[in-house]
């Protein structure tokens, strides 16, 4: 969502604030708390490790000289359990992939640092779609709209599913109306619906009809399955897309503010992706002047698909 996300985990339904302001207050805390520690040490020369606790500070700040409780699902233990099988990875997008080990034992990854957050996670790891569960994306439009309005969401929403697939890797597939022209149509409030199992549902409707707040313009779901082990993993998800996006953004591909890049933010969501620190970042919460497939958006994308099957 471009302001705010709904999550759904184990049947209580929790607001999720956006992770950007989370980023500032732990930066403010883990900045202050980091100072006082080396101050009270007095050396003037830092070993490789104390110069890797001080980078860490921000994610885990000092309190009385030690690392309290992580506070922010690190993408670590979903890039230990990776299997990239379909996409591949640049040597600066690798870089960001690396593990490491903080004085209390706890693993972070450069990823952490470079703006993407997780959607959710829970004491098990980031939930995510298994890669090998077949996804369905199925899009209703609300019959408001012209015939030329009707064409531009629809192209809008396949292409950012196609770049989907292809940043994933996921098992992703295409209902056959989602371009023959043969639309399903709702014009209901979204606030109690509940979509198929194995599906984003990609419901276009006027604003009044698309559950979301007076600045939203667009507002994702996600449902999950918990194991008795505690393992997660999402099982369908509801993307509510005001028709306000076709007048706000132009038409256009995925290297700048467009409705395509729009849809694909909310897909993001949907897939287990949280927003981006990073301003000119695709995941930012607010989509200004620049919008980007940063490479570390490259790499959780890319970790979204990856998540190894099980029952």
């Amino acid at each position: 969502m471009i302001s705010s996300t709904f999550v759904y985990v184990m049947g209580t339904r929790i607001r999720y604030l956006a992770w950007a302001l989370s980023a500032v207050l732990l930066i403010g805390i883990g900045g202050f708390g980091a100072s006082l520690f080396w101050a009270a040490r007095g050396q003037s020369t830092q070993t490789q490790g104390e110069a890797m606790a001080e980078k860490w500070a921000p994610l885990y700040p000092y309190v009385d000289g030690h690392y309290p409780r992580q506070n922010w699902p690190s993408w670590a233990k979903t890039i230990e359990r990776s299997n990239l099988r379909s996409i591949s990875l640049n040597s600066e997008e690798r870089d960001l992939t690396r593990v490491f080990i903080t004085k209390l034992g706890d693993k972070v990854a450069e990823i952490d640092f470079a703006g993407p957050t997780p959607l959710v996670a829970n004491s098990y790891d980031i939930i995510l779609w298994n890669q090998c569960q077949e996804i369905a994306i199925e899009t209703f439009i609300s019959g408001t709209l012209t015939a030329e309005e009707h064409m531009l969401t629809r192209d809008a929403i396949g292409t950012a599913a196609q770049k989907l697939r292809e940043l994933t890797g996921l098992n992703i597939v295409f209902p056959g109306h989602l371009f023959a022209g043969g639309v399903n149509f709702t014009e209901e409030n979204l606030a109690a619906y509940e979509p198929k199992a194995n599906t984003i549902e990609v419901h276009v409707a006027e604003h009044k009809h698309a559950a979301l707040g007076p600045d939203d313009i667009a507002l994702t779901t996600t449902w999950h399955r918990t194991t008795t082990t505690d393992r997660a993993s999402i099982t369908s998800g509801l993307v509510a897309l005001s028709t306000d996006f076709l007048d706000r953004y132009p038409d256009g591909g995925f290297n700048s503010p467009s409705r395509q890049m729009v849809v694909l933010h909310e897909l993001s969501h949907a897939v287990g992706i949280g927003h981006s620190s990073v301003g000119v970042s695709y995941m930012f919460p607010n989509m200004g002047t620049e919008a980007l497939i940063t490479p570390a958006d490259t790499v959780v994308l890319a970790l979204t698909g990856s998540r190894p099957c099980y029952q």
